[in-house]
This record gives C-alpha cells, sequence and structure tokens, in this order.
C-alpha cells in the first residue's frame, strides 16, 4: 500500500534537515543534490524505513544525483533526437523551396508531427524515468535502469499509474506555492524555488518507493 499522507509529511519530520533541505534546494544547481537526496529517502523506504534521512552520506546523495540524471537523459533522447530531426527535415524543405508554399507546408506539417511524436516519447520517458531510478536503487546496478522489459513492467502497472498521477499533482500544487512566495520580490521565489525542490523530490521519491515495491 502507498502511504500517501505519509509521503507528504515526511520533509516535516526533522526541522533542521528541512530547513538545510530547502536551503539547498533554492541555490542554482546546487538543488540538483535534492534529487539525490530524494534517492536517499526512496532507497531508505524501500528497506521500509520511513523516517526522513539526515544529510549525510554526500557520497552517496552525489553518485544518486548524478544517476538520477544519466538516467532522465538517456530516456528523454528519443523524443529529443525525434524533436530534433522534424526541425531538421523542415528547415532544408523551407531552404531549398523558401519561396514554396508546398515547401512551406510541407515543413510545418512535419514540425507539427515530430512534435506531437517528441512530446509522446517524452510523456512516456518521464513516466517511466522514477521506476527506473527505483530498480537501479532496488538492484544496485545502474545498469538495471535500462532493463526496459522490467522497468516496463513496474511503470504500467495501476498502482504506479496513480502515484505517478499523484506526483503530478503534487508538483503542480507546489507550483502553486512558489507563485505565493514570489509575491515577495527575489527573497521570495528564492524561498519558494527550495521549497518546491526540496519537498517536491523528497515526497516524490517517497512515493515511487512505495509504488515500486507495490508494483508486480
Amino acid at each position: 500500500m502507498v502511504y500517501y499522507s505519509r509521503a507528504v509529511k515526511r520533509p516535516f519530520k526533522d526541522i533542521p534537515t528541512l530547513v538545510i533541505g530547502i536551503i539547498i534546494g533554492l541555490i542554482p544547481v546546487v538543488s540538483l543534490l535534492t534529487a539525490g537526496f530524494g534517492m536517499k529517502a526512496a532507497k531508505a523506504s524501500l528497506k521500509n524505513d520511513a523516517k526522513l534521512p539526515k544529510w549525510n552520506d554526500w557520497g552517496f546523495i552525489i553518485v544518486k544525483t548524478l544517476g538520477f540524471i544519466g538516467i532522465s537523459v538517456v530516456y528523454l533522447i528519443p523524443a529529443a533526437i525525434v524533436f530534433l530531426i522534424g526541425l531538421g527535415s523542415a528547415a532544408v524543405g523551407i531552404i531549398t523551396s523558401p519561396l514554396s508554399i508546398g515547401g512551406i507546408t510541407a515543413g510545418s506539417a512535419t514540425v507539427l508531427g515530430a512534435i506531437v511524436i517528441a512530446a509522446v516519447l517524452g510523456v512516456l520517458a518521464i513516466l517511466t524515468i522514477p521506476m527506473a531510478a527505483m530498480h537501479y536503487l532496488s538492484t544496485g546496478k545502474f545498469s538495471k535502469a535500462f532493463a526496459l522489459k522490467e522497468v516496463a513492467r513496474k511503470a504500467f502497472s495501476g498502482k504506479y499509474i496513480v502515484a505517478w498521477l499523484f506526483s503530478m499533482v503534487y508538483f503542480f500544487i507546489l507550483v502553486l506555492v512558489m507563485a505565493v512566495f514570489s509575491i515577495v520580490p527575489v527573497v521570495g521565489l528564492a524561498i519558494g524555488s527550495g521549497v518546491f525542490n526540496f519537498l517536491g523530490n523528497t515526497t516524490s521519491m517517497t512515493v515511487y518507493a512505495e509504488a515500486y515495491k507495490e508494483a508486480k
């Protein structure tokens, strides 16, 4: 069973850790480490430990941050390639027939088709990435993040789809929280970003870990 309320409350279980997380989350580039911390929280959840981890074992946090980024990039490559091919084909068509309505129309259709296909591939990637990351954490092997058959079985299970949709809604709510903070120029936006990054990564990774255990 995925304990959504527990996942939402988890970042608040230790105030010093929460404050450190928000501070790290508001610093450009450094904020990426909140993903590694989220992975650390997910690792604990996979072992049925619901406590909020500490900001220690920096080697683990850094490695898992880089691992999550690497997994995300690889899974998003197909969408990027399709989009760039469509854009390139359209550009060639327009350049070779700059005054041709047919060339411009064909180029526009190519770009539109590429955008649609790239969008579908992008959504599938975004849906799959969290389970790929959890499979990496569970097995301890980075290569297992790309064991497509094993990852897909988890990623397209009903319980995970619900967990993924929950995370998307949660991130949207955090965007609204950011908007409220941004009323205060600069400082408010910075704090809002920190809240978004730390709470978003910690809660979503916890939910993904719980769903990973439940998904068959």
